[in-house]
């Protein structure tokens, strides 16, 4: 059966062929689904090569970087070292950085914590009034209270 020839990737080859390059009017229902199928398998197999390609191209730019670094610790195995070293030195003191950071936020009488809190006080004693009030009229809370005597 010719129209069912699979490629690689079970991409069908004639029918693909024919589908793609036919004029999409003359196609039925059918022949519409069939066409979006295709197009989809086609896709996905258009996909899977180009993940394969970046990953190939991966796997060398890794190579190339080990290889690299080999010839450099060939070259001079003290510099390399003392690279070797600064950059674990670095790495330690952003990790060390890091643990500071979360400590100070946790402890309740750094500046930092001081700072919030001070915030969030003067924030919550700030006296404003609340939007309803503000719709009715009146400016302070107090102030729309009148002076009423009972005889």
């Amino acid at each position: 059966m010719p129209d069912t020839d699979v490629g690689i990737f079970g991409c069908p080859l004639s029918r693909h062929r024919t589908l793609t390059t036919g004029i999409y009017n003359k196609l039925d229902e059918e022949g519409l689904k069939e066409k979006k199928k295709q197009k989809l398998m086609k896709a996905g197999y258009e996909a899977r090569i180009r993940a394969k390609r970046d990953k190939e191209r991966d796997k060398e730019e890794k190579e190339a970087e080990e290889k690299k670094e080999k010839e450099e610790r060939q070259r001079d195995l003290g510099e390399w070292a003392m690279k070797v070293r600064n950059e674990q030195e670095t790495l330690m003191n952003r990790i060390k950085d890091r643990a500071r950071r979360k400590a100070a936020l946790s402890d309740r009488k750094s500046a930092l914590a001081q700072a919030r809190m001070k915030n969030i006080a003067t924030l919550a004693a700030d006296d404003r009034v609340p939007k309803k009030k503000r719709k009715a009229g009146g400016g302070e809370c107090g102030s729309e209270i009148t002076n009423i005597s009972v005889d």
